[in-house]
């Protein structure tokens, strides 16, 4: 099996966590927010790990912003995700 990329792998949580604060309905926010509060921790925890953490550090963004960008890449990732952008 071929080894995974991290960097791949947290802007794809991310990106998962971010469409599901998008797609949620009020039973499942919660859920929706532990996931994208998992994502972000991980993300600050190690910032020098990943493009998207220096990004983050280097500018200083907070929530909303990181949000943004995210949604911003989730569209050149994956071309569905414009139709859940709009």
């Amino acid at each position: 099996m071929p080894e995974q990329d991290p960097t791949l792998t947290l802007l794809i949580q991310g990106i998962t966590a971010t469409a599901e604060l998008l797609g949620c309905s009020d039973d499942t926010r919660a859920r929706a927010e532990q996931s994208w509060t998992e994502f972000e921790q991980a993300l600050r925890r190690r910032p020098e790990q990943s493009p998207l953490g220096q990004l983050s550090e280097r500018f200083r963004l907070n929530t909303f912003e990181l949000r943004c960008v995210l949604l911003g890449l989730a569209s050149h990732i994956e071309p569905r995700m414009s139709a859940v952008v709009a």
